[in-house]
């Protein structure tokens, strides 16, 4: 269903490759069936609801040129990570964890729990606009610009710092276009509402990550062959 490939599968443990804008839907709907298929098993073992088993996934992007075993490499952090060890107890495992490596040697990440439904949605709609040509992508670096300028403020919760952010947030935002056009309202809003809820360094993160899910060509990502 989502044309991905599986190169190993034994025990819980999954190896596969997917199409990058399959790869997001097709590890929700291995976590779904996973839970599904082990419903009655849970039940009959008498388990608590937070002790029923949980699928944690692992997506590592990159280049179509890079290694394999790099890949794979970035795979199985990503696996670790979703798995959250370190993490308060409430917040580990059942997560899907993405670890992009960019051609330039670096790497983002972005990480949520599968019932943290807001942060897929607002993930699925970035795809979304950048798929669509809706949201540039120096949206993600301007991002990147404030947080780096407002460095001084980024542990500063108070009504007014928060206020600072917003306004430079606003005010790059009133400068953007995507076609020649204005950002949308409903696209506006809901960049507005990420940057409040978390820091403007992971937002731009989630952008770029976005952006490479919705890419159709290399050409889209801005690489070079």
């Amino acid at each position: 269903q989502h044309h991905g490939h599986a190169i190993y599968a034994g025990g819980d443990d999954v190896l596969a490759l997917l199409p990058l804008n399959q790869a997001v839907a097709c590890s929700r709907a291995l976590a779904e069936a996973f839970q599904a298929a082990l419903a009655d098993v849970a039940k009959n073992l008498g388990l608590a609801a937070t002790d029923w088993p949980t699928l944690s996934v692992g997506l590592g992007l990159g280049h179509i040129i890079e290694p394999f075993w790099r890949l794979r490499d970035r795979a199985e952090r990503a696996e670790k990570l979703a798995k959250g060890n370190g993490l308060p107890e409430a917040q580990q495992r059942n997560a899907l964890q993405i670890i992009l490596g960019i051609r330039s040697g670096g790497e983002l990440a972005w990480r949520a729990q599968w019932s943290e439904q807001a942060a897929f949605e607002a993930l699925q709609k970035f795809i979304a606009a950048f798929a669509q040509d809706q949201l540039p992508s120096r949206v993600a670096y301007d991002l990147r610009a404030i947080d780096l300028r407002l460095a001084w403020l980024r542990e500063d919760k108070t009504h007014t710092a928060n206020g600072m952010r917003e306004a430079e947030v606003t005010r790059m935002l009133d400068r953007a276009r995507a076609q020649g056009q204005k950002i949308s309202p409903e696209l506006r809003a809901l960049l507005l509402a990420q940057a409040k809820i978390q820091a403007l360094a992971k937002l731009a993160d989630t952008l770029i990550i976005a952006r490479w899910l919705a890419a159709r060509s290399q050409h889209a990502l801005g690489e070079r062959g």
